[in-house]
């Protein structure tokens, strides 16, 4: 076994390390067909997408953080924005009340995914 073959068996995805340091709650609720299809179609991350699918919308970390459904907050998101952007969509929210959503960003030619920077603050 070489040097570097324990990282390749240790490496785990972002969203497995947040999973193991934020248990999810009980009630885990899968998104719809409709959901994941708008989400993908405004261009959310296929990460965040994966994510979604594959444990769903609920508390995790005993409610220090939540997946949500987007379209349950559009609404007072976009007032709070002060327009409809459907670039933007809301993916997750503290116990705080703080709301994390996804945007791509061009800026000089290069393209941001927002939400990188908020899921690592967590891990």
């Amino acid at each position: 076994m070489g040097i570097f073959d324990s990282f390749k068996k240790n490496k785990k995805s972002g969203w497995e390390k947040f999973v193991e340091k934020y248990k999810p709650g009980k009630e885990l609720v899968k998104p719809s067909e409709h959901i994941i299809g708008a989400c993908r179609s405004a261009g959310v991350d296929e990460r965040i997408l994966w994510f979604m699918e594959n444990n769903g919308f609920d508390n995790y970390g005993d409610g220090i953080i939540k997946l949500i459904d987007p379209e349950d907050y559009m609404d007072s998101f976009y007032k709070w924005l002060g327009k409809e952007d459907y670039s933007r969509i809301p993916f997750m929210m503290t116990g705080f009340g703080d709301l994390f959503y996804f945007r791509i960003s061009v800026t000089a030619n290069m393209t941001y995914l927002f939400w990188i920077y908020t899921t690592e603050i967590f891990l």
